[in-house]
C-alpha cells in the first residue's frame, strides 16, 4: 500500500546521489515531465553524473542537460509519480514550481493553504513558491523546517532558520548531521544545508488528503527528528536510508 511513509522513503532515494540540473526531470519541449520523471526508480545516470562532480560543481554550466539530474520541480514531480503510477511511462507531474501546491489541490488530492496562512509544516507537505518547491519532513521544536529538495548543488536535506530567526536551528543541525552520517561523499563536497527564512514565510502549502495518501504510521504528527527515524527504519528503505542515530 502506498502511504505517506512510503512517499517520503521514495523522496529520500536520490538524496546525495543526484545533482541539481536546470531542466532536469523535464522533457525536451520543456513543457512537462521527461522520461526520467516518469519512472519508478531513480535514473542510474543521475548517480553516475553526481559521482563525477567535485566541490566546485557549477550548475550554470549544466543547464538543460535534462537527463543528468533534477531541478526542484523535476524532483517533486518524480517523487509524486510514485504515488499514482504502477509502472514506468505513465503521465507525469512535472510543472512550474509555483503551480504545484495549488495544482495538486485542484486535482482533489488534498488541501491548499496560501503562504500568509502557513504557520507549520507536516511530513509530506508540498511547499511551493515562485521559482522553488520542496517536500517537508516536518518541523522542529524551535519552529525550523526540515525538508528535502533539489537545490544547487543537488538533491539534499535542508533546514530553515528557527521561528525567531536563529540561523543555527535544530533543522539545520539535523539535516547536516544526517547528510554527514549517511551521505559521507556528498557531505565532504557539499556540507551546507542552511536555507533562508523565506522557507518559513513565502511558500504555499499542499497537504495530502487521508484517502489519497493514508498515514497509518502517524508520520504526519511526528516532529522532524522522529520522521527521519521512522522513514529510515522501514523495510522498504533500509538500503536507501540507514537508521538515523544523531
Amino acid at each position: 500500500m502506498k502511504t505517506l511513509r512510503t512517499f517520503l522513503c521514495r523522496a529520500l532515494e536520490p538524496v546525495g546521489r543526484t545533482m541539481y540540473v536546470w531542466g532536469g526531470g523535464w522533457n525536451e519541449a520543456d513543457d512537462g515531465a521527461g522520461v526520467e520523471a516518469c519512472a519508478l526508480a531513480p535514473s542510474p545516470r543521475w548517480a553516475r553524473f553526481a559521482a563525477q562532480q567535485g566541490a566546485d560543481y557549477d550548475w550554470h554550466t549544466t543547464r538543460y542537460r535534462i537527463h543528468d539530474g533534477l531541478d526542484c520541480s523535476g524532483f517533486v514531480g518524480w517523487a509524486v509519480y510514485g504515488v499514482f503510477a504502477a509502472c514506468d511511462g505513465c503521465a507525469g507531474y512535472v510543472m512550474p514550481a509555483a503551480r504545484m501546491a495549488a495544482d495538486f489541490a485542484v486535482r482533489g488530492w488534498g488541501g491548499f493553504t496560501p503562504a500568509p496562512e502557513v504557520h507549520e509544516r507536516q511530513a509530506g507537505d508540498v511547499l511551493s513558491t515562485q521559482g522553488h518547491v520542496y517536500l517537508s519532513l516536518g518541523d522542529c521544536a524551535d519552529g525550523s523546517a526540515l525538508f528535502v529538495h533539489a537545490s544547487p548543488p543537488g538533491v539534499q536535506l535542508g533546514g530553515s532558520p528557527a521561528r525567531d530567526g536563529t540561523a543555527d536551528s535544530q533543522a539545520v543541525a539535523l539535516a547536516q548531521g544526517w547528510m554527514r552520517a549517511h551521505r559521507q561523499d556528498w557531505y565532504a563536497r557539499f556540507p551546507q544545508a542552511a536555507r533562508p527564512m523565506a522557507y518559513l514565510t513565502d511558500y504555499d502549502r499542499f497537504r495530502w488528503g487521508a484517502r489519497v495518501l493514508p498515514d497509518p504510521d502517524g508520520v504526519r504528527n511526528m516532529d522532524a527528528r522522529a520522521v527521519l527515524d521512522e522513514i529510515c527504519n522501514t523495510d522498504d528503505a533500509l538500503q536507501a536510508c540507514p537508521s538515523v542515530l544523531i
